[in-house]
């Protein structure tokens, strides 16, 4: 049972330690707080289930803290809805009623980059910055914001939220600026603390979105969250009276504070300022509302957003019919992808589409069809597996329990290179599998989908789906060849379809770049050369770091000793390791941390850690070579050893990594 407390700030404090699982999922908070990505009504509820959830409101150039939404009406008895949250976090609160439909009214506009903001060291710094004139071609996610007033935070950022106390005295319309700076202070420390977790988890995945949001806020360009004071309503009214008893000990009612000399003075003038701010927003809403009719068409073309992600280019100069002039439209079974408002409905639409075209029991990965519904229909990074490829579709469920027990599977390896077992990557649903070809007709199954989605979404008429038609029929003609060679070679079907898709993503990079359709080069579409290669027994490549081969694992035996015992004694099971410090007394020199080098800033983030070469199976530890000191329980205390243990190859590419982090983070 909670304790009492004598604030609700003490009581949301406890909370969010209560909640700390949910500082494993950042991207949940950004996708709530990013109206492209969820729907309004998904969002809306995100509101109201969270009772221990803070939410930042935007109102000018400053902002106000939220908590306590609750809903009233929405029945088929009572059909008005009428949605109250809660402002204060002392001793009371006062309650607002929300304008829910003011608050998905998007903006869409252009900031300055995460990093150019995580490199300012004060206000000042923040206020010069400006958005760039011209965005470069790959760097549009790095600029482009689609927010409205509604931000969502997770447990360690609404814990730094409570605590946060400006220096005086900082003007309010650079309060959102202040944030900034304490927040980062905040993600920081988090990350810190976090590094030597199993999973770790960067805080900087929701600080890229909150801080360019904070920055949009200081300019004024995200609306004001339309907020009526309710202290009138006698449900509200109620509601206030109801939760500060749950929250706090000796409570006194928002009634009680709006009345009292003595505890709510303070609240009155602030409450007094706000009514008139509100009064404001109020009469700025009704213009707002014309507004959101105007757009209302505007926001369900996820279209127009969706080609800003560079694939405009790509796709007009692939769906060309006579190789010289790019097309000027996109087909229509793509838009109807596209406009799709959710994920959920654009998956239906995919499978409808295979469906039309005999493909019932074919189903698209998740992962697939999520990154189309963010633009990403084809890679074009070489070599990166997204969006349409021969490894986005799997059979049925049941067709998935039936594999055989040596299997390639595709399966994306995190951060700490910990992977899954084939046995529980069956268990999971079959949306989640990822299945590559392990047999001839896989293989061709593959390639017959993924011709007919290139028919679809690209044309018949086009070259990529000629040449596609061409290579698969040449494959059928030497079917005897290629069970032959699979004898040797258990992965060769892979290896084919991802020769296949490697050259098909070469010719989309240059669909990408080239303004004109005659400068693309079309090379990349002959297949010639493997259908060569098979043929004369030379064909073989090396499969990507995506690729894992997973065994079935025995199930364990169920236990058959009392609870905390041995099975072969009656000795209790020794104790979990408690963490402990331990220190590196022979550190390789070279390896040490530079004078008024800042080791956070410099070695870590997402995409160093996934570059960090390896020793002993697993990522070299970065505290242990670089700061002299790990803990006792890191997940890569197998490479704790001593600088005559590292071998000579690890320590050119560790120092190498070094230089390359270096490098990107400006400190070389």
């Amino acid at each position: 049972m909670r304790t009492p407390f004598t604030t609700l700030k003490a009581w949301f404090k406890d909370g969010v330690r209560l909640i700390e699982s949910g500082n494993q999922h950042q991207r949940h908070y950004v996708d709530a707080s990013d109206p492209s990505a969820l729907d309004f009504e998904t969002r809306k509820k995100a509101l109201l289930n969270d009772p221990e959830g803070l939410v930042l409101l935007a109102y000018g150039k400053s902002f106000t803290l939220a908590h306590s939404f609750n809903r009233f009406g929405g029945t088929l008895y009572r059909p008005e809805d009428k949605v109250v949250c809660l402002l204060g976090l002392h001793d009371s609160a006062v309650p607002f009623e929300v304008d829910v439909k003011s608050l998905p009214e998007e903006v869409e506009t252009i900031t300055p980059s995460f990093d150019a903001i995580w490199e300012c060291e004060s206000i000042a710094e923040l206020k010069a910055l400006e958005v760039p004139e011209k965005i470069t071609r790959g760097t549009e996610n790095d600029h482009q914001l689609s927010a409205c007033s509604v931000l969502f935070m997770p447990p360690w950022a609404g814990e730094a939220t409570l605590d946060f106390e400006p220096v005086d005295p900082t003007p309010e319309e650079e309060l959102s600026l202040a944030l900034i700076l304490h927040l980062k202070e905040a993600a920081e420390a988090f990350n810190t603390a976090h590094e030597n977790d199993e999973n770790p988890v960067d805080s900087l995945v929701w600080m890229n979105f909150a801080s360019r949001f904070l920055w949009l806020n200081f300019k004024e360009t995200i609306e004001k969250a339309n907020l009526i004071f309710a202290q009138n309503d006698p449900e509200a009214r109620e509601f206030t009276s109801q939760r500060i008893k749950q929250c706090i000990a000796s409570p006194v009612t928002a009634t009680s504070a709006l009345g009292n000399p003595t505890g709510g003075a303070n609240t009155l003038i602030q409450l007094t300022s706000e009514i008139s701010k509100f009064a404001e927003s109020n009469a700025r809403s009704n213009a707002l509302r014309v507004k959101e009719l105007e757009k209302a068409d505007e926001k369900k073309n996820r279209l127009g957003k969706w080609i800003q992600h560079g694939n405009k280019l790509m796709l007009l100069n692939m769906m060309s019919d006579d190789g010289i002039t790019a097309a000027t439209e996109f087909p229509d079974a793509l838009k109807q992808l596209m406009n799709a408002e959710s994920l959920g409905l654009m998956g239906k639409h995919f499978q409808w589409q295979l469906a039309q075209h005999g493909l019932n029991d074919i189903h698209i990965s998740e992962s697939a069809l999520r990154q189309i519904y963010y633009g990403e229909i084809f890679s074009i990074s070489p070599g990166v597996i997204k969006g349409l490829s021969p490894f986005a579709f799997s059979e049925s469920a049941e067709s998935q329990a039936n594999q055989s027990e040596e299997l390639t599977m595709l399966h994306i390896a995190d951060s700490t290179c910990t992977t899954k077992s084939l046995d529980d990557i069956k268990s999971a649903h079959h949306k989640d599998l990822i299945k590559v070809p392990s047999t001839y007709y896989e293989l061709i199954e593959a390639l017959e989908v993924m011709q007919v989605c290139l028919k679809i979404y690209i044309g018949a008429t086009t070259q990529p789906y000629i040449q596609f038609t061409k290579f698969l029929s040449e494959l059928k003609d030497i079917k005897s060849q290629l069970i032959e060679m699979a004898k040797n070679d258990s992965q060769l079907f892979a290896k084919v379809a991802h020769s296949q898709n490697l050259l098909f993503l070469h010719f989309a990079k240059e669909c990408s770049i080239c303004e004109s359709r005659e400068d693309v080069n079309e090379r990349f579409l002959d297949y010639s050369s493997i259908i060569f290669d098979i043929k004369s027994g030379r064909f073989n490549i090396d499969l990507p770091g995506q690729f894992r081969v997973f065994k079935p694992t025995a199930a364990p035996r169920p236990p058959t000793g009392p609870p905390n015992r041995n099975e072969d004694d009656d000795e209790p099971k020794e104790p979990k390791e408690k963490k402990r410090k331990v220190t590196n007394s022979a550190q390789y020199a070279p390896f040490k941390l530079h004078e008024n080098e800042n080791f956070h800033n410099t070695f870590t983030g997402r995409e160093k850690t996934k570059s960090c070469p390896h020793l002993n199976g697993k990522p070299m530890c970065r505290r242990w070579n670089i700061l002299g000191n790990c803990f006792s329980t890191c997940g890569m205390k197998c490479n704790h050893v001593p600088e005559s243990q590292i071998p000579e190859q690890n320590k050119t590419e560790f120092g190498a990594w070094m230089t390359y982090c270096r490098q990107t983070s400006g400190s070389a």
